[in-house]
């Protein structure tokens, strides 16, 4: 399963981005983590968020650790993902899905999103990834695909990953539209995101995700367990350390302080007026 890694400081060039940011890769390479990596920042000088990102292991990456070092030196804010596609499926399938299409982050509309987890559909007692199912003899191979065209969306790559922002997006803009006063673009962003949840949950998919989504001043970080079957899942973990230096996140315990999110919880960040605001996924 992917990986995710977030960084929030309060100065450029933070020591505290890097070595984090140095255990997070070592994590991910002793849980062999290799099959694509994406780095998403904010360029704050022209205030537009940028990204790179390949479907190869982050070493094969020419001068990537230089890269990194440019990144950090000219932002607050770092996002890093690994990517792990599940490795149980025949492999035309398996380069069918190792492409730059499919590698985070993804990216639509000036919107970036970075995913671990999965959108899993019941089949025969068991709950099957979003991957899997395409390849599954009881499962309808086009579930996914079939969602977006009923909501007018058109999807370049194979991921839930794609749907879930391409659907938030569009709630995005149903809100923006139908605001008559002056607009609260940090509200918004929060009930598109929980209208996004919202549906996923009513199509009877079980929504297993660590979720970090970017788009203008606001980052939206969540962690999310909706299941209404009773097949047993495991819970993610997402760690969030919140200190004097500023924020880390990860699906790796970097520190000591900090502490695993709980289920259906989330907080957006306004990095433009450093305001930090909670919120819950209810149903």
């Amino acid at each position: 399963m992917c990986r995710i890694f977030f960084s929030f400081t309060k100065e450029k060039g933070s020591t505290l981005t890097q070595k984090r940011l140095s255990e997070f890769f070592k994590m991910a390479d002793n849980d062999d983590i290799k099959d694509g990596f994406g780095i998403n920042w904010l360029d704050e000088q022209h205030n537009k968020w940028k990204y790179i990102k390949n479907p190869i292991h982050y070493l094969h990456e020419p001068k990537i650790f230089d890269k990194i070092n440019t990144i950090n030196n000219s932002s607050r804010i770092l996002l890093v993902h690994n990517r792990a596609i599940h490795q149980k499926m025949p492999p035309i399938q398996f380069s069918k899905e190792k492409t730059i299409q499919n590698t985070h982050p993804i990216c639509y509309d000036e919107h970036y999103i970075m995913h671990h987890g999965d959108l899993l559909y019941e089949s025969f007692h068991e709950l099957v990834s979003n991957q899997k199912s395409k390849f599954s003899s009881g499962m309808n191979r086009n579930i996914l695909k079939e969602m977006a065209i009923t909501n007018n969306l058109s999807l370049d790559g194979e991921t839930d990953t794609e749907f879930i922002l391409k659907l938030f997006i569009s709630n995005k803009k149903k809100a923006l539209q139908s605001e008559h006063k002056k607009k609260d673009i940090e509200d918004i962003m929060i009930r598109s995101f929980i209208q996004t949840m919202d549906f996923i949950q009513k199509q009877s998919i079980v929504n297993r995700s660590n979720i970090i989504l970017t788009h203008g001043d606001f980052v939206i970080i969540a962690k999310i367990h909706l299941n209404h079957t009773v097949i047993a899942q495991d819970d993610l973990d997402l760690f969030v350390d919140f200190n004097t230096k500023g924020i880390i996140a990860s699906t790796y315990k970097l520190t000591n302080r900090a502490k695993n999110m709980k289920n259906n919880t989330a907080f957006i960040i306004n990095h433009k007026m450093n305001t930090i605001r909670k919120f819950s996924i209810q149903f």
